[in-house]
């Protein structure tokens, strides 16, 4: 009798997840849909614009909303497997995390400054300088793996 009710007390408190979590990767994969949702808006103002020197036309509209979807979909499995790989706590979680949603921030703004760079009425300084300032906060990181080539 006393081992029946040892053996429901250990499987009533024991653990049923199969993988651990980390709250701070859980935090940091909810800042990856701002990311694209911000650029995937900023590239409608520019496919209905009435202004013909800021327009986009629709096959680069869709070509870059298909490239934010497969780097979202990628980010975020990559996001779910730090979230199993560490545990609460743990310090190198937040560093790669971090990372993470930094080096998404860097490549989904390259994919918008691709598709608006050459429009005749766009401030490519202004572009440039964005997707300067977005790469470098994540070339700050370690294991920051998306290099761009020829990007300035």
């Amino acid at each position: 009798m006393l081992l029946r009710h040892l053996l429901l007390f250990v499987l009533a408190f024991t653990p049923t997840r199969a993988w651990s979590t980390n709250g701070f990767c859980e935090e940091h994969r909810l800042e990856l849909i701002p990311i694209y949702q911000t650029l995937i808006e900023r590239l409608k103002q520019h496919l209905y614009t009435r202004d013909n020197n800021l327009k986009i036309d629709a096959e680069t509209d869709i070509q870059a909303f298909m490239k934010f979807s497969q780097q979202a979909d990628r980010y975020d499995k990559r996001m779910v497997n730090a979230i199993r790989a560490y545990n609460d706590d743990d310090p190198e979680a937040e560093r790669v995390c971090r990372a993470l949603v930094v080096s998404a921030n860097c490549e989904a703004y390259l994919v918008y400054q691709d598709a608006v760079i050459n429009l005749p009425g766009i401030e490519r300084e202004s572009v440039l300088a964005e997707g300067r300032r977005r790469c470098e906060r994540a070339y700050q990181y370690i294991g920051f793996s998306f290099v761009p080539d020829g990007v300035w």
